[in-house]
């Protein structure tokens, strides 16, 4: 939530929060329990001899949410100008909802009442306010002598306890002047009789100049859960709906603030929740194991997949972890070099950094150590919105996210479930896997469900761009040919990989090109897909 929001400002006598929360307790607390019908036609009919005959009609309503708030104490206050309250009235809002993909709650703040009237006569409700960043002090810590006023939300503990953020947990935090997520609840299974239960309390600062007054205004809960959500649905808004938090990110070359939601945070269930595929659906996230961005887009095989090239540089003397890297295996051959796993977080430091062109001739063709290369240049060609972008050149051992890979040697073409199970993506993404050599849509097989789709447009919205490949730490093909890393082993030296010609086609997947046979240790872009 921003700084600035459109604020009620509270007076020398305040009958605000019991008119308010009458209002909104008992009539404008928005339930949104739209849930999936199912309506079935059983017809049974005797012979047509007697004439008669039966029709039944089935209705079955599978998933069913409700809000529910009790009021414990008064919204009721009497202060005078230029003091601060807190702890000013309890609510208990109970959640039952049997929709095992969750629930998120959002809270929006009124100065109207619920019959349309605007009792701020005095306050000129088209001016932002300068707010202070909290208010737990008698006069807002900015100094500015601004009436302002607050929520604090207490989760009850318990099996399905909800998960409240940290600007209202426990915590007073502005009343927010746009839809708000405030507690949310992650998929599972939930009992409908203890239901997920919290609390809120609210806290008034009148500035010392508020005129005498009696001031009301009114907060808004909605409950939304995603077998509700019978709109059109694109990548962000399959975020918003699972209540997830935006994060601000400072551009380093413009000094800009925006604010977009984790790569990290990506799951399964979002991903479905998107019923719309290419550009339209498309969102920018960003990795916060760099805050750089990338764009996002659900695609016609059912798969969100990255419409740009990774652009992570590795460092040897920092670890990746379990909580932001897709790293699931600690275990294994592949995943004993570098690796630890401290308090059930997995770490991995690679043994060697990304290379700059200052030092790309230390590149060396390894089918078995990781190297990656940062050769700091922009792709010209098919540019939209930075989907050009060439990001970094890893070998396969550095995209499995391995120091040292030399065990791996038997191929995992017709055994997927032996493929690497690590990778240099964001936590909740993977790379690609090859099942079977084919041009076509082949089940699983995610390069050959692409290539079917978007055989004849290889560009928007899967935007693949032909960066070429590193050998020897040189540039080749660049501009002509693009090669993008699979997880897929073919043997100790190769691992197949998809190839985009000199006319923007998918032509197939590879186990070996012009140079040699050993294509391990070539340079080769990554696309992760979630998973």
């Amino acid at each position: 939530m921003g700084h600035k929001v459109k604020q009620s400002l509270m007076s020398s006598r305040i009958d605000f929060f019991y008119y308010a929360f009458r209002n909104v307790l008992l009539v404008s607390v928005v339930v949104l329990a739209v849930s999936a019908f199912v309506l079935g036609f059983r017809i049974s009919h005797s012979s047509a001899i007697d004439g008669s005959g039966v029709d039944k009609v089935t209705l079955s309503i599978p998933v069913s949410c409700t809000l529910n708030a009790t009021i414990n104490s008064e919204h009721t206050i009497s202060m005078i100008s230029g003091t601060y309250k807190d702890n000013i009235g309890k609510t208990t809002m109970k959640t039952t909802c049997n929709d095992k993909d969750g629930y998120v709650i959002y809270a929006i703040g009124s100065t109207n009442d619920i019959d349309g009237k605007n009792t701020l006569s005095s306050i000129d409700l088209g001016e932002d306010y300068d707010i202070p960043t909290g208010l737990n002090t008698s006069k807002p810590s900015t100094g500015e002598d601004t009436s302002s006023w607050a929520m604090k939300l207490t989760p009850v503990a318990g099996n399905y306890t909800p998960t409240i953020p940290a600007e209202y947990n426990n915590t007073y935090g502005l009343i927010p002047n746009t839809w708000t997520n405030v507690a949310s609840r992650d998929p599972g299974t939930f009992d409908m009789q203890e239901g997920s239960t919290f609390t809120t309390t609210y806290a008034i600062y009148t500035k010392g100049t508020q005129p005498a007054g009696t001031y009301t205004g009114q907060v808004k809960f909605a409950l939304l859960h995603p077998s509700s959500s019978i709109s059109p649905t694109t990548l962000e808004r399959a975020f918003f709906l699972a209540g997830k938090t935006k994060v601000d990110i400072v551009d380093p070359t413009t000094g800009e603030t925006n604010s977009y939601y984790k790569m990290q945070d990506m799951t399964t269930n979002i991903c479905n929740a998107a019923n719309i595929t290419g550009e339209a659906s498309q969102v920018q996230l960003v990795d916060i194991r760099d805050n750089k961005t990338y764009w996002v887009t659900k695609l016609l095989d059912g798969h969100c997949w990255m419409t740009q090239n990774l652009d992570l540089d590795l460092d040897s003397s920092v670890a990746l972890t379990s909580e932001d890297t897709d790293l699931n295996d600690a275990t294994s051959a592949a995943y004993q070099d570098g690796y630890n796993i401290e308090n059930n977080v997995i770490k991995w430091t690679p043994i060697s950094s990304t290379l700059t062109n200052a030092n790309r001739t230390n590149w060396k063709n390894n089918n078995n150590k990781p190297y990656s290369l940062n050769i700091g240049e922009s792709y010209a060609t098919y540019i939209s919105n930075n989907h050009g972008l060439i990001g970094n050149y890893y070998n396969w051992t550095a995209a499995i996210a391995s120091n040292n890979s030399t065990n791996l040697i038997e191929s995992t073409f017709n055994n997927v479930s032996n493929n690497p199970h690590n990778s240099i993506c964001p936590k909740g993404w993977r790379l690609p896997i090859v099942t079977e050599y084919s041009n076509y849509y082949s089940g699983d097989n995610d390069f050959a469900n692409l290539k079917y789709y978007y055989r004849n447009s290889p560009t928007s919205p899967i935007w693949f761009n032909k960066s070429g490949l590193i050998v020897s730490g040189d540039t080749k093909q660049f501009g002509l040919i693009g090669f993008y890393q699979s997880s897929t082993l073919n043997g100790d030296k190769s691992a197949y990989y998809l190839r985009i010609d000199n006319n923007m086609n998918p032509v197939g997947y590879y186990i070996y090109d012009q140079y040699d046979g050993n294509n391990r240790g070539f340079g080769f872009s990554v696309r992760c897909l979630a998973r």
